[in-house]
């Protein structure tokens, strides 16, 4: 019903490895970003992100609100202030599972818990019945928008998976939203 892309962040799947260098989420956007353009990808744009890659496509839609049209979270719990490394080893710029680089706790979590994003896209926050957190945590991310709403789909955290079909008619739902 619509053109559709995905990508892998640097270091995953088909990418080119991340430098090996503490990443911000500049980096993460600028990538997307180059990406976008390269591919010939023009705007408006819907993005989608699922837990971490809600981060990435609420500040890419902050960062360019005149490109993004929508944007829906599938399962993106809220960024938390208090998280760093110490805690959460994985989330290390230089942690070996960490292959995109990014300093996750500094510059997505801590950054966006003490100063959220905001753009004027509508946006669909999707929680999941069985996801990393709930309704009342994920309803945060609905001050991102004034054009905001929330759902509960049942699931698990990768709720696009679980429940394809109800995590597709909530993009379609904001596409048919544009026309």
């Amino acid at each position: 019903e619509t053109r559709v892309c995905a990508y892998d962040r640097a270091g995953w799947g088909g990418s080119d490895p991340a430098p090996n260098e503490p990443r911000t989420a500049d980096d993460a956007i600028g990538d997307l970003h180059a990406l976008l353009e390269s591919a010939g990808v023009e705007p408006p744009y819907v993005m989608v992100g699922s837990s971490f890659g809600g981060f990435v496509a609420t500040y890419f839609a902050a960062t360019h609100a005149d490109e993004v049209v929508g944007v829906v979270l599938l399962d993106v719990p809220a960024p938390d202030a208090t998280l760093t490394a110490a805690l959460i080893p994985e989330i290390a710029w230089d942690h070996p599972t960490n292959l995109e680089h990014v300093d996750a706790g500094p510059e997505f979590e801590n950054r966006f818990a003490n100063d959220p994003v905001s753009f004027p896209a509508s946006l669909i926050v999707v929680t999941a019945t069985q996801g990393f957190s709930d309704m009342q945590d994920q309803a945060i991310w609905l001050e991102a928008s004034p054009d905001s709403r929330q759902v509960e789909l049942d699931g698990g955290h990768e709720i696009y998976l679980d429940d394809p079909e109800g995590a597709a008619a909530e993009v379609l739902a904001l596409v048919d939203q544009q026309d």
